[in-house]
């Protein structure tokens, strides 16, 4: 159950992120649509599988890291974001999830650098208001 409650709070958040949601450039593409269906539906293995059949494009990868979260595969989520930031370094949805990523390792360095770029790449008061709340807190806690 716990999974299934972290997969939608990702898939939630990450949708907040992108505006009309990470897999908005993909809505023609039904199998990606399915994966996320799966994805919501707390189904990340089949997500994944589905996932790995379908040629690499910035929606494909966005979904598997997001997939991989779900199942606690940090170090994969990682690597994907990470390409998807190389190849797009102003990806909204990728550097929020990173920031994310790096607070649930308990990696604060990271996650201060990718919370600060989110500030740096959004307009929207919500989003700049969550993400000073995520600064705040981790600045905290490097200082106990």
């Amino acid at each position: 159950m716990r999974k299934y409650k972290t997969g939608l709070l990702i898939i939630a958040i990450c949708s907040l992120v992108s505006g009309a949601g990470i897999f908005r450039a993909a809505r023609a593409d039904g199998q990606i649509d399915s994966a996320r269906d799966l994805v919501n539906q707390g189904k990340y293995d089949e997500a994944i599988a589905l996932l790995n059949t379908l040629p690499d494009t910035q929606e494909k990868k966005l979904a598997l890291a997001f997939a991989y979260l779900g199942t606690e595969k940090y170090d994969e989520a990682e690597k994907i974001m990470l390409e998807i930031v190389k190849d797009n370094p102003a990806s909204l949805p990728a550097r929020y999830c990173l920031g994310m990523l790096y607070e649930k390792k308990k990696n604060s360095a990271e996650a201060i650098i990718q919370w600060e770029k989110v500030l740096l790449l959004t307009q929207k008061k919500e989003l700049r208001e969550l993400a000073s709340k995520h600064l705040a807190q981790l600045k905290k806690d490097e200082k106990k």
